[in-house]
């Protein structure tokens, strides 16, 4: 399992976020995510949940992301990244929708209380 942070790169200020500059923090697992922001001074609740779950970080975040061994990647790892999510889920939800596999039929693919 591993840690990423991107390349930095130039943002619009808001009321929610004042830095001119972002990068962004990710993992393999969203555990992993969690415990790596805890372990540098992140809080679980800033933690963005979307087709790649990931922390926004400024650039001194970053730089103590780097130190305590996350990997730095470039924006073709990010698409990668975003690509093989999307994919994913894509194939989950059709996996749902034909009821394919042990999986109920349901949106989120649970079993029916029924069926336990």
């Amino acid at each position: 399992m591993s840690v990423y942070v991107d390349c930095m790169f130039s943002c619009r200020t808001s009321r929610k976020w004042r830095y001119p500059k972002a990068s962004h923090l990710f993992a393999d697992s969203e555990k992993e995510l969690l415990e790596f922001g805890r372990k540098i001074g992140l809080k679980p609740g800033w933690l963005q949940r979307g087709v790649v779950t990931h922390f926004d970080i400024t650039p001194n975040v970053r730089e103590r992301a780097v130190r305590a061994g996350a990997i730095q990647v470039d924006r073709k790892f990010v698409y990668e990244r975003i690509k093989a999510a999307r994919k994913a889920k894509a194939d989950s939800e059709a996996k749902c929708v034909t009821g394919a596999g042990n999986r109920g039929i349901l949106g989120n693919c649970e079993t029916n209380s029924t069926e336990r």
